[in-house]
């Protein structure tokens, strides 16, 4: 979720906030918790805080922008999804927002919705990597993943996990190669180019996002249309 929304939203779930609903936030972040932490305590955020350190969430919806706002019900059923440039500050957002928690007050049953669908991730390899991930075994994470490439070149995601694994282990360079591979794949994944930037530039993504820079770097990667 962007930063600059969450005060933002702290301020609407606390005057339409519903019991039978849940708020989470959620950060793409290949860096871990510490930064989006610092964040969320400016923010005076009260809700669940999340990090996505792999993309886990663009394999399984198939974004690649951000940020975004999902609604899904009890069940997994997929109510409402809204892709790049979701914004509480609209009052278009604000309106379907409102209405969803109505419905959820009302105790729909979840009929006739569409289920939330798990991107396959490739290989038996690449699931051994995230789950060595999850244990904080980097090393042996990124061993997986890189054999998991080996047998499917073509699969981002697992570029992408290789990336976190390097970075976590200190080898920025290398992740920063990981991810443009994962690039290579996925052209068009903002997230991934977002994740290769603040590996080369992290100043200008911490303390402060410099937006303008971001505009000039997708200017140069012909990303901006006329």
């Amino acid at each position: 979720m962007c930063r600059e929304q969450l005060p933002v939203w702290q301020r609407f779930w606390q005057g339409n906030g519903s019991p039978t609903a849940q708020l989470v936030t959620i950060a793409l972040d290949a860096g871990g918790p510490r930064r989006p932490a610092e964040f969320v305590r400016q923010s005076g955020l009260t809700v669940p805080a999340l990090v996505d350190r792999r993309a886990v969430l663009a394999r399984i919806f198939g974004f690649d922008v951000v940020p975004n706002i999902v609604w899904i019900d009890r069940s997994g059923g997929l109510l409402y999804q809204r892709y790049g440039g979701a914004d509480i500050r609209r009052q278009e957002t604000v309106e379907d927002v409102k209405g969803l928690l109505a419905e959820s007050s009302a105790r729909l049953d979840g009929h006739d919705r569409q289920p939330a669908k798990s991107a396959e991730r490739g290989t038996e390899l690449a699931e051994r990597g995230d789950s060595l991930a999850s244990e904080g075994n980097w090393a042996g994470a990124a061993n997986a993943y890189r054999e998991a490439l080996t047998r499917n070149a073509g699969d981002a995601g697992t570029a992408f996990s290789l990336g976190v694994s390097l970075l976590e282990l200190g080898r920025v360079d290398e992740a920063a190669d990981a991810w443009c591979q994962a690039l290579t794949i996925n052209p068009d994944s903002y997230v991934i180019r977002k994740q290769i930037w603040s590996a080369q530039a992290p100043d200008r993504f911490y303390p402060k996002i410099d937006l303008e820079w971001q505009r000039q770097q997708m200017a140069k990667e012909g990303l901006l249309r006329a």
